[in-house]
């Protein structure tokens, strides 16, 4: 019977962590280009940080300021590869998906990615081209 009661338990802190952490997700999807803070999203989420940052790990194995530069790099690479202007630049897709240094934005951008971001507009303008 105590097996029970630790079982649902886990389960209901599992369910809750999935509430949290899909209730930021929204949020950061209705707001990609605005910075955010983690203590913002916890107050958000109704949570306090060690909470925030423990339902990341365990519903997605990262934490909430991993999982925001990664959506916001992904973000980014598909706004360059689906650029079909030449009026497009790496510095305003980069400014409009929440990222305001531009030099860190590059080389989060090539270690996330392994090409610069000029690298993914070139080729996205050069396949549109052909």
């Amino acid at each position: 019977m105590c097996q029970e009661v630790v079982t649902d338990k886990t389960h209901r802190s599992r369910t809750s962590h999935s509430q949290i952490v899909n209730k930021v997700e929204n949020y950061l999807a209705d707001h990609s280009d605005q910075p955010v803070s983690i203590p913002q999203l916890g107050v958000l989420a109704g949570v306090s940080e060690r909470t925030l940052r423990s339902a990341f790990q365990t519903v997605l194995g990262i934490s909430p300021k991993a999982y925001i530069r990664a959506r916001r790099l992904r973000n980014a690479r598909s706004r360059l590869r689906q650029s079909s202007s030449e009026d497009a630049t790496v510095s305003g897709i980069a400014m409009s998906s929440g990222f305001s240094h531009l030099g860190h934005f590059a080389q989060e951008y090539y270690a996330f990615f392994g090409e610069t971001p000029s690298e993914t507009l070139r080729a996205s303008t050069t396949r549109k081209a052909l």
